[in-house]
């Protein structure tokens, strides 16, 4: 960057009227070419303390701008603003959604080409299904509702001419209208349904992807780490298989301080572990894949926050009993003081 943009910002930050001297030798103070390189400069100087506070990842481009020689640099998520509709379907903004989990994604960005390539097309693919299926859903919807209001307009029509002394000659024409539109409202209710239901399909296709993704990752990362990296796979600590069937609705009821637990995490660690307890505590099934029960304590449930870090709970009749969150290599040590 030139500097004679940024560093008049500095100087008048600090009071330094040495440095624009040195900058501007020929320009008289005051005078409007001097004013106008200050404002420039403040200009410039603002924009990039406002990126500096910002989410570094805000800084990272959805596509590389340079190659670095053979090295590829990507991303492993798409770009997505945070005021745009999420992609998984929801209806809610990005920011209050999925961001969490792709902001973590996209701190376990691979530099394995191929592998990550066909699973990032895999999650594209199944996103731009979900994201086709939420719009049909919205367009039939909106539909019925334009239907609902015809109908109320010409039910309000039929009863004010049934009011009158003499029925007017177009109310039958309405009624056959009218049982027109009900049966094609009873036709969208039914579509409607369908339409949801694929919606749920699709979406549980897009949560076992995302499974597929990390488990990938997770591996890639044993298989390329040292052997103390290896060590710190805890599936010895747990027993086999899921905790599955249905779940009803709980209150997560947290441990004391716990808000200064989530605080020595990273934002997208202490979101991920509010989001799955959310999930947990409303019975939603997916939610509970990857749950297992600790062999010393099989009351205690384990689940997975990323690649590194554990949350250890138990679940009441109608209660979560928030444990502990901690960093997957304190696990064992963690479960010795249960």
């Amino acid at each position: 960057m030139d500097k004679k943009g940024i560093l008049p910002f500095f100087a008048r930050r600090y009071d330094d009227p040495r440095i624009l001297k040195n900058l501007f030798p020929r320009l008289p103070e005051d005078s409007p070419k001097w004013r106008a390189a200050i404002e420039a400069g403040e200009a410039i100087g603002r924009e990039l303390m406002e990126q500096a506070r910002g989410p570094i990842f805000n800084l990272i481009p959805a596509t590389p701008k340079t190659e670095i020689s053979g090295i590829t640099v990507r991303r492993s998520v798409d770009h997505i603003g945070r005021n745009d509709p999420c992609p998984c379907g929801s209806g809610s903004k990005y920011k209050r959604c999925c961001f969490g989990k792709d902001q973590q994604r996209l701190q376990m960005s691979t530099d394995v080409a191929a592998k990550g390539a066909r699973e990032n097309e895999k999650l594209r693919e199944a996103r731009q299904k979900l994201q086709a299926k939420a719009a049909e859903v919205n367009r039939m919807k909106n539909d019925m509702e334009k239907l609902h209001a015809e109908i109320e307009r010409r039910e309000q029509k039929a009863a004010d001419n049934a009011a009158k002394p003499t029925p007017a000659p177009a109310a039958p024409v309405d009624l056959e209208v009218l049982r027109d539109l009900r049966e094609k409202v009873s036709t969208l209710k039914s579509e409607l349904k369908e339409r949801h239901d694929e919606r749920a399909v699709l979406r549980r296709e897009l949560n076992t992807t995302l499974n597929e993704v990390e488990t990938l990752r997770e591996n890639q990362s044993h298989a390329h780490g040292s052997p103390a990296d290896h060590e710190d796979n805890d599936d010895h600590l747990v027993l086999p298989g899921p905790v599955g069937g249905s779940q009803p609705v709980r209150l997560i009821e947290f441990p004391k301080k716990f808000h200064h637990t989530l605080g020595r995490f990273p934002k997208q660690i202490a979101r991920g572990t509010l989001t799955l307890l959310g999930r947990l505590a409303a019975g939603e099934p997916d939610a509970f894949q990857g749950v297992v029960r600790l062999k010393q304590r099989p009351d205690t449930l384990r689940a997975r926050i990323g690649i590194d870090h554990r949350l250890l709970f138990r679940l009441e009749t109608d209660a979560i009993h928030v444990i502990d969150l901690i960093p997957r290599q304190d696990l064992e040590r963690r479960i010795k003081s249960l």
